[in-house]
């Protein structure tokens, strides 16, 4: 009995040997700790007589409560590495997702800023065909004009070459006399109604170059504003009010970059009030006018000097 008690405790040792050696140094010293009583108790029991000594069961009932400690806490470590392992792994894979959103961000900027180089040089392009057709425009609105003034002058004086032959008409004696006057009345009338013909024509003609003259200013404003020139797109839309006053957009558009670019509330205002006039009925204006009623309460509140150029300078709605 004492021969199976001896060999219980010394299993238990080597057993505990074993797992420990085969896990981390911190279980090893842990084991170090941990007297060998058994195995002393052999050697002694061997030396004085020859056989096997007694083996204490408290010591035996701590190696093996360690023993399950060792276990318990290697298991638990174990755990752990493989939690760490896992949220390494997490953490590597959105670190690669993070990469790839990077650069299809980096992807698609490049995109854009090439969409926006591109839409740049066919704005230029653009820009400068309209500012050639405004040239042109204005050449043959200025020709028109210049005929038109000749025909003017040419009327005025068949008018008074009539009323000369009429005068002669009235103290004619010879009957050939009146009727060369009476022939020539008659060539007079009919360049009269010619000429009248052509100033006709030349007004339809000048009412069509001003549509396009107008229209023309008009996308030369748009192609420059969205160059981001918004003082040039100004004078364009400014040109556009100079042949026709009663242009909505126009003045709309002018509010915009008065309100949100050159931060010149008061005269926003103006524009934003003759586009709200002017505009079709049909049109929803409903931002125009809350932007409106908006600058309305900004101007309320705008203090005196000294402190207006500063709130002018720092207040931008």
């Amino acid at each position: 009995m004492k021969k199976n008690s001896a060999s219980c405790g010394i299993c238990a040792a080597v057993i505990l040997s074993v797992i420990l050696s085969a896990g981390s140094g911190r279980f090893l010293f842990a084991a170090e700790k941990v007297p060998d009583t058994s195995a002393t108790q052999v050697q002694n029991s061997d030396k004085n007589t020859g056989s096997y000594g007694p083996v204490d069961p408290q010591n035996t009932e701590k190696l093996l409560y360690t023993l399950n400690e060792t276990l318990q806490e290697n298991r638990k470590i174990r755990q752990s590495m493989r939690d760490l392992q896992t949220a390494f792994e997490k953490v590597t894979i959105e670190k690669s997702d993070i990469a790839d959103q990077m650069r299809k961000v980096e992807q698609m900027a490049i995109q854009r800023n090439r969409e926006i180089g591109k839409k740049s040089e066919d704005l230029s392009v653009q820009l400068s065909g309209s500012k050639q057709e405004i040239e042109k425009l204005q050449a043959e609105n200025k020709g028109a004009a210049g005929k038109n003034l000749e025909l003017e002058t040419k009327l005025e004086a068949l008018d008074a070459e009539n009323t000369k032959l009429q005068g002669l008409l009235k103290t004619a004696i010879l009957d050939s006399e009146r009727d060369q006057i009476v022939e020539r009345m008659k060539q007079n009338d009919q360049a009269v109604q010619e000429a009248i013909h052509q100033v006709s024509s030349l007004d339809g003609e000048n009412i069509a170059l001003k549509g396009q003259l107008i229209q023309s200013y008009f996308d030369l404003g748009n192609m420059l504003y969205d160059l981001g020139r918004f003082e040039e797109a100004a004078v364009q839309y400014l040109n556009v009010l100079a042949w026709d006053p009663n242009h909505a957009w126009a003045h709309h558009n002018l509010a915009v970059i008065y309100d949100y670019h050159l931060h010149k509330v008061h005269t926003a205002m103006v524009h934003y009030r003759a586009y709200m006039h002017l505009k079709l009925a049909s049109e929803d204006a409903a931002e125009a006018r809350m932007r409106l009623w908006d600058l309305e309460q900004l101007v309320k509140v705008e203090p005196e000097q000294p402190l207006k150029e500063d709130f002018k300078k720092y207040q931008k709605i």
